[in-house]
């Protein structure tokens, strides 16, 4: 293998592992940080909402800099935003700093979002399906472990430590980036393509409802879960960081194994859709009515995730060219991602208002029926194109 190959798996492997470490390593350890800087729940419900806010984001802006500059001086930059947010968020004197820290960090993981697929595309484009495992599985890896640790970290060294620390994983990034400079060049810009109405295709609409029913999930998860686990199932700060630990961990192998099964057995794809809604809304339900059991039900939570990396392979799946899966993923992770942040923005004033977690994880079970509505039009394996194209 030639050198600048090894660099661009490096540079994939530590930009995937970085671009989830500020979204799940601060929620577990905000207990710890609420009395020393006083955190109000407007501060905490803000930092909650950044991450689905900047990965839209940077989704919309992303290809600006990927043109202008160049895919490797792009992930160099992301290299240095997400070491300075760490930094920022582990010497934070206020809410305020806090924050800031976390809009730069997770900037930076949203451009990073969206230009991996584009460097596994120009140094492995015959390895397409290889390099997205590794991709999938080691942003699994960022997602579950930092959770898993970050209490441990904070009772021993601090809060400052345990956020601060994920900037040492994130200068990585930097070595092959920068290895790979004199690679550098400016993304070719394509024609642009007729926009389709996408909201009168059946299953275009389907795919996005799927990915934005797993953004809400995902990001209420990970912007509360330790919460709504200490509150309202009563378990220990460490137990519930354990939990969101085990909700991101389970979304791993069903993850890796779910896109292959829809692409081998297509008159499935409905049949596995449907599974992940009915085990979201269990997950949900006993979390609600059975907390004692919360250990039992996470996994059922974390089951449902599934639909996250399925609904990225429906987007290729699901469409006959390559602008159209284009327009498909933009229409999706917009609205998924946005929905994400409005959802999660909420949570905080309305468990104050309803007085507890219960409404709030039935909002979820009620939004995975939506998943099982989308089942239901997947399994008339229509392509997007084919709904759009005009009657003969």
């Amino acid at each position: 293998m030639k050198f600048k190959y090894f660099l661009a798996v490096a540079l994939i492997v530590f930009l995937a592992v970085n671009l989830r470490t500020a979204v799940t390593s601060f929620s577990p350890i905000v207990f710890f940080i609420r009395e020393e800087l006083a955190l109000t729940a407007l501060t905490e419900s803000l930092i909650a909402a950044t991450a689905p806010v900047m990965f839209a984001f940077g989704a919309w802006v992303g290809t600006r800099p990927a043109r202008v500059l160049g895919l490797e001086m792009t992930s160099l930059i992301v290299g240095l935003m997400i070491v300075a947010g760490h930094l920022l968020r582990g010497f934070a004197i206020s809410g305020e700093w806090l924050m800031v820290g976390s809009l730069i960090a997770l900037a930076g993981m949203g451009v990073g979002n969206l230009i991996l697929p584009s460097i596994i595309r120009r140094y492995f484009p015959n390895k397409i399906g290889l390099l997205t495992t590794v991709y999938i599985t080691f942003i699994s890896f960022g997602t579950f472990i930092p959770p898993l640790i970050a209490v441990p970290i904070a009772e021993s060294f601090g809060w400052r430590v345990s956020l601060a620390q994920w900037a040492v994983l994130a200068a990585l990034i930097l070595i092959p980036a920068f290895g790979l400079l004199k690679e550098n060049k400016e993304v070719e810009l394509s024609a642009k393509p007729a926009k389709l109405p996408l909201s009168k295709s059946p299953t275009a609409v389907a795919v996005m409802m799927i990915f934005l029913v797993s953004g809400i999930t995902a990001y209420l998860a990970f912007g509360w879960l330790p919460t709504i686990a200490v509150e309202h199932a009563g378990v220990d700060v460490s137990q519930a960081a354990l939990l969101l630990t085990i909700f991101a961990f389970v979304g791993l192998p069903s993850g890796l194994v779910a896109p292959l099964l829809a692409e081998k057995f297509p008159n499935s794809q409905w049949i596995i859709v449907a599974g992940a809604g009915i085990s979201g809304i269990i997950g949900a339900l006993g979390f609600i009515f059975i907390p004692d059991l919360v250990f039992v039900f996470v996994l059922f939570l974390g089951a449902a995730q599934l639909t996250f990396p399925l609904s990225l392979t429906l987007f290729n799946l699901r469409s006959r060219n390559p602008d159209t899966v284009l327009q498909v993923s933009s229409y999706a992770q917009f609205l998924g991602y946005g929905a994400a942040s409005v959802t999660t923005l909420s949570v905080g004033f309305i468990s104050d208002l309803a007085g507890g977690w219960e409404l709030i994880l039935g909002f979820i079970a009620l939004s995975n029926l939506l998943v099982i509505t989308a089942a239901i039009s997947l399994a008339r394996k229509n392509f997007i194109e084919d709904e759009l194209a005009p009657p003969l």
